[in-house]
């Protein structure tokens, strides 16, 4: 899954951390990162990916955290509320 992968290359960036540590200002940070810098290489960041990408990507997140919260791992979909900035309003 993409953002799986988007995801293991931000967090690698960040260090570690628990699903129910996620918040939304995570998933926002990831969103940014993915549009400024998303575009990996075995473990190197390259250009951002496009807003139709990310916006899919966090499409599944929403998802796989709907799930989440239906399967109570996690109390809230924290990622429920993020969207994607307008043009020219992240990098």
């Amino acid at each position: 899954m993409r953002v799986f992968a988007l995801g293991c290359a931000w967090q690698r960036s960040r260090g570690g951390f628990q699903l129910q540590e996620l918040t939304e200002g995570d998933v926002e940070a990831w969103m940014l990162w993915a549009l400024r810098e998303g575009r990996v290489r075995d473990t190197k960041a390259g250009p951002g990916l496009g807003v139709t990408s990310v916006e899919m990507s966090l499409t599944r997140l929403k998802e796989a955290l709907n799930r989440a919260v239906a399967r109570r791992l996690v109390a809230v979909n924290v990622a429920q509320e993020v969207t994607i900035p307008r043009k020219g309003t992240h990098g």
